[in-house]
């Protein structure tokens, strides 16, 4: 219940809003297309709800994608885009709740409760701690993990929850189905050495219904439509999996959508580009700073390096401006000091984040936090 719940405030009527697939941003975005073919490619029509949502709180979808350096030239998106784009726009609206919860989720709140599982022996034992985590975030008894004779289950059951008075049932839908996904992808980054993760079936209390976010995503598994709960129900037999966390490794949403995405795609030489690109960011974030470190980790020269991010049409200066302006965002929003944050993301002094900081949003970061304070007070 923790991730990408949706706002529900008043949107333009559906001929306002053109549909994202005849926006340029999908054909026409400069830079070398990736082809979203395969079989991981999130339905046109669930990207048109996502557009529509953005519009509705004045956040550009089209600006988030070149943000992010995501680039297609077909109708739909690869899974690790869309839940990237998913992330971004809860950075925008400061709140990972997306303003559907009565409790704000600060930005940050996923990777704390992924932290939070870290003392766990096996799987049974940390789909219980992500549902205890994620009730005591939501103040009431959301989220439960069953073991059976037979099943291990992660059950939402959303029945009781305190959505927005206004909340349409289409967007809930879409949200719960999304947060399924995103536990799946959980199990996967938990399990990374199990060649097949044993997901016998999905329930969800969304009507029957063509291409749903679900079945196109994991295809292979049946989904049960217009059920009591949503449900990931797994073969009891991988309850008792042990956890490495050494192969693990720090577990973030970051690392859950690369499991995921790593999963679920037929490679072809498109996503092996995009793999490449994610793996600088990746590299980034483990606080390698400089080209020529970043270089060394993925074991490449540094002239190899500029060649295939210049084949992306992007820098490695700009990739990094990305990874550090996401993180000084999510820090921020989690109420650190600007000199904490300044320290965090390796800046000499605050005076050079600063300015690096106004360089990326036009705003300082002091400006920035005001800002997010005033917006959400006035959504509270």
């Amino acid at each position: 219940m923790a991730l990408f719940a949706l706002y529900f405030g008043q949107i333009d009527p559906p001929g306002a809003l053109c549909s994202i697939l005849d926006q340029p941003i999908i054909k026409t975005m400069t830079g070398v297309h990736r082809s979203v073919t395969s079989k991981t490619c999130i339905p046109p029509g669930n990207i048109e709800l996502m557009q529509t949502m953005m519009a509705s709180v004045d956040v550009s979808l089209a600006s988030l994608m070149r943000q992010l350096h995501i680039q297609t030239d077909e109708p739909g998106l690869e899974i690790i885009d869309f839940l990237r784009l998913q992330e971004a726009f809860a950075l925008e609206v400061g709140d990972e709740s997306w303003h559907m919860s009565k409790r704000p989720l600060l930005p940050g709140t996923n990777d704390y409760v992924l932290a939070s599982l870290g003392h766990c022996m096996n799987l049974n034992d940390a789909l219980k701690q992500l549902a205890v985590s994620y009730n005591v975030i939501h103040g009431g008894n959301y989220n439960q993990a069953e073991l059976s004779e037979r099943h291990l289950d992660y059950i939402i059951d959303d029945r009781e929850f305190p959505y927005l008075s206004d909340a349409r049932s289409e967007y809930i839908q879409f949200n719960l189905e999304s947060v399924l996904l995103y536990v799946h992808g959980i199990i996967c980054a938990l399990l990374p050495d199990k060649s097949h993760i044993p997901l016998l079936k999905i329930y969800s209390r969304a009507p029957a219904a063509k291409h749903t976010l679900l079945q196109s995503v994991l295809h292979a598994t049946p989904v049960k439509s217009e059920a009591s709960c949503y449900t990931l129900r797994y073969a009891n037999s991988v309850a008792s999996e042990p956890l490495d966390w050494q192969k693990i490794g720090t577990l973030t949403s970051a690392k859950v959508y690369g499991e995921l995405q790593r999963r679920i795609t037929v490679p072809s030489g498109n996503q092996q580009h995009q793999d490449f690109l994610e793996k600088v960011r990746q590299a980034i974030r483990s606080d390698y700073r400089s080209q020529d470190a970043v270089a060394d980790y993925l074991g490449c020269s540094g002239a190899t390096l500029r060649r295939k991010l210049a084949e992306y049409q992007t820098s490695f200066r700009a990739v990094k401006e990305q990874v550090l302006d996401h993180r000084a965002k999510s820090l921020l929003s989690a109420q650190l000091t600007i000199e904490d944050v300044a320290l965090a993301l390796g800046f000499s002094d605050v005076r050079s984040f600063n300015r690096a900081f106004k360089s990326w949003n036009g705003l300082t970061p002091k400006e920035y936090s005001l800002a997010k304070r005033k917006n959400a007070s006035q959504l509270s």
